[in-house]
């Protein structure tokens, strides 16, 4: 497991969200997010293996609150900085939609409402989605909020990898990374406190996490060293 953590200070001085970049354990450089989630996002997608298709991010909490959605909206942004073809997709039941952490919530666009029955191949998806901030946008339909079934979540992946550079995925619990099939890297977000670890120690026993990459959140309340 590779790792992520870092330090980011609020106008109380703080520390929140804060990330640094280590490759196969050995302490890399520090990378602070969201300040320097554009440079986190360069590493993701030079340090990650090179492949012709999109690569995708699933990121997973090990337990509710720790920002997962946040840090969705902040790689896929940045990445669509850099230049990559970027997309988000939201797979955390009833998320609330996305498109809110985007502001994008009055654009017109396709949500898993319209594609979550979808088989088959699928063309580009690209011009359907909503778009923002350079970001194509696949978020749960309000206000039923419905998942995908396993057909449709690998058609539209498909059609997604074809057309994109990086799908960055927020895919809650992690309880459907196996559909996401091993092309996926798992990133997984952990709280710097012991319930957190604690959690993350429970879920890595429920779900696949060989080769994750490991996101850790401090601040108030999370003192432990990470």
């Amino acid at each position: 497991m590779s790792s992520l953590t870092g330090r980011n200070s609020g106008d109380d001085g703080a520390p929140h969200h804060c990330v640094w970049w280590a490759r196969t354990w050995r302490h890399g450089p520090r990378r602070w997010v969201p300040g320097e989630s554009q440079r986190l996002a360069e590493v993701l997608s030079s340090e990650l293996p090179g492949q012709d298709a999109a690569q995708i991010l699933a990121l997973i909490g090990a337990s509710g609150g720790l920002g997962v959605s946040c840090l969705t909206v902040a790689l896929s942004t940045r990445a669509a900085d850099t230049g990559l073809r970027s997309a988000a997709v939201e797979l955390a039941g009833c998320g609330g939609g996305l498109d809110l952490l985007f502001g994008a919530e009055t654009q017109v666009g396709m949500t898993w409402e319209e594609l979550r029955h979808a088989v088959g191949e699928i063309g580009d998806l690209t011009p359907h989605l909503v778009s923002a901030e350079r970001v194509s946008v696949l978020a749960l339909g309000r206000p039923h909020g419905d998942s995908p079934d396993e057909a449709a979540l690998s058609a539209v992946l498909r059609s997604l990898e074809r057309s994109h550079d990086m799908v960055v995925v927020d895919l809650g619990d992690g309880a459907r990374l196996a559909e996401l099939g091993r092309r996926a890297v798992p990133l997984l977000m952990v709280g710097a406190d012991v319930r957190s670890v604690a959690a993350a120690r429970m879920r890595a026993r429920r779900i696949d996490l060989t080769g994750a990459l490991l996101v850790v959140r401090v601040g108030k309340g999370r003192g432990l060293p990470p």
